[in-house]
């Protein structure tokens, strides 16, 4: 397991509110004002977490500012911007209300807001959802919205923004576990012990006649055996450092 984090915004256009049509730096609001809601946007930059990745746990912290009205009637709903690498706000545009949402999504019903104190959401199946898509790659952005959801007239709260102070704004934190990455090959096949312990998918497709990697049956970590073949495989090639392991799996299907 690794854990990227906790990463805070990098810079003022990099949080943002929303109230109505209008777009601020500088602040940051959740909420209902009057019958206009506000709606809050966070974009993260070099998020290093692996293409494919499981997501252990990931948790969005804010830290509180003020409190108008009712802590408890107030309601939102956080989503994740669900796009490969997330461009910056624009400065006319693209508000926190505009983003491309992600299937998952999670409740922002805080119960208690005091002034300077830290508060966490869990966002593992947002980030999830963004990692696992195909053109995700370590060091892209990703961007967060907290969008209005239901809350009571005139009772919103204010989290400490880029401006007010940039290591008490928004911080990002993801545990995760990269993918396992392997080659496979048929058993048919003789491949060099010098072949496995390799790095890199030129090696062992060369040894075994391949003409291509993506040969139908070339398969990588965790491609289904083709047809009624049997494929044997390193689920880490690459000598392991002293005391490590290489786990060998197979795969198959019985006929």
């Amino acid at each position: 397991m690794a854990v990227w984090g906790p990463t805070t915004i990098a810079a003022d256009a990099d949080d943002i509110a929303q109230l109505g049509a209008d777009r601020f730096t500088g602040t940051l609001f959740m909420g209902s004002e009057g019958a206009n809601a506000w709606n809050s946007g966070f974009r993260f930059l070099n998020v290093a977490v692996p293409q494919g990745a499981t997501i252990n746990s990931a948790t969005l912290t804010l830290q509180s500012r003020n409190l108008y009205g009712t802590v408890t009637n107030i309601h939102g709903t956080i989503y994740g911007d669900n796009v490969d690498d997330a461009s910056a706000w624009a400065a006319s545009g693209t508000l926190a209300g505009e983003v491309t949402e992600t299937t998952a999504s999670a409740d922002f019903d805080p119960t208690a807001w005091v002034s300077s104190t830290d508060y966490s959401y869990t966002i593992t199946t947002i980030v999830a959802e963004i990692v696992a898509r195909a053109g995700w790659d370590s060091g892209h952005a990703i961007r967060f919205v907290v969008l209005n959801d239901g809350s009571t007239a005139d009772c919103f709260l204010r989290a400490i923004d880029y401006v007010g102070d940039p290591a008490g704004s928004a911080r990002l934190t993801i545990d995760y576990t990269e993918a396992a990455t392997g080659q496979f090959a048929r058993p048919s096949s003789t491949v060099a012990a010098g072949n496995w312990t390799a790095t890199g998918a030129a090696s062992l497709h060369a040894a075994i006649g391949e003409a291509v990697a993506s040969d139908s049956e070339y398969a990588r970590s965790g491609a289904t055996p083709v047809a009624d073949t049997m494929e044997l495989g390193l689920s880490s090639v690459g000598t392991p450092d002293a005391g490590g392991t290489i786990t060998v799996r197979v795969r198959g299907r019985v006929i």
